[in-house]
């Protein structure tokens, strides 16, 4: 997930601990680069940079440096079951 220097956009996330391993997305701004990077809300967020995400706020730290520092940022994340199937499959 790239933050360009000088675009001031914003992560756009709101994260929450999740009751297995990482954080899950529970909400996402429309213009934000984690939803432009393809990452939807019930994703489930394992690691950042390397880092395993133990909780939110720890996740949420980690994001916000990178953005502040304009630095790209590396998620491994699960796609939950819905927004997967919702890729391949059309009612």
């Amino acid at each position: 997930i790239e933050f360009p220097v000088g675009s001031n956009i914003e992560a756009g996330i709101s994260l929450a601990n999740n009751r297995g391993p990482g954080v899950k997305i529970v909400s996402l701004e429309r213009d934000g680069a984690i939803l432009k990077a393809g990452i939807k809300i019930n994703d489930i967020i394992i690691s950042l940079n390397n880092v395993p995400c133990v909780n939110h706020k720890q996740a949420i730290d980690i994001i916000n440096y990178n953005m502040l520092s304009n630095k790209t940022l590396k998620c491994t994340y699960i796609e939950t079951c819905h927004n997967f199937l919702n890729r391949f499959i059309r009612f």
